[in-house]
């Protein structure tokens, strides 16, 4: 008795690691879509999981989409977490991380506030075809040149 209890318990074990690591093989499009698919289940624990092994294998999509978890607070980290994503998108050129990270910069929104790093993404944002931030642009040349 003893001994089909272990091996049941061996299996269950077995099972939960192969659930945890579904998906570890995938390609980072896939993994996003199923964070996607996740998040609107509003599993966003397994969103989380999807979106970090994304970007750990270099998606700077799955990088800004974990930000977006950590800025609308459906997982724990709050907005320095978020600034910390949406910074590292940014370095890899995604068009709406540079907009967000722009953003957090001008309003100090992830803990630091700097007009220049602001101005920098906003420019990146718009070379990169975020629309309507010409003005926003202007705006803080005009002010860092004042």
């Amino acid at each position: 008795m003893k001994r089909l209890m272990k091996r049941g318990i061996l299996l269950l074990l077995a099972l939960a690691v192969l659930v945890v690591c579904v998906g570890c093989g995938d390609d980072a499009e896939t993994l996003i879509q199923r964070g996607v698919e996740a998040e609107e289940a509003e599993d966003y624990e397994q969103a989380r999981q999807c979106y970090e092994q994304a970007a750990k294998k270099g998606s700077s999509d799955g990088t800004f989409r974990l930000g977006e978890l950590y800025q609308a607070g459906h997982i724990e980290g709050g907005f320095e977490k978020a600034q910390e994503c949406f910074e590292e998108a940014a370095k890899k050129q995604h068009p709406m991380a540079s907009f967000y990270i722009a953003s957090y910069y001008e309003t100090g929104l992830g803990g630091t506030q700097d007009d220049e790093k602001a101005l920098r993404y906003y420019e990146q944002a718009v070379a990169l075809g975020v629309p309507n931030l010409e003005g926003k642009v202007a705006e803080l040349q005009t002010k860092l040149n004042a």
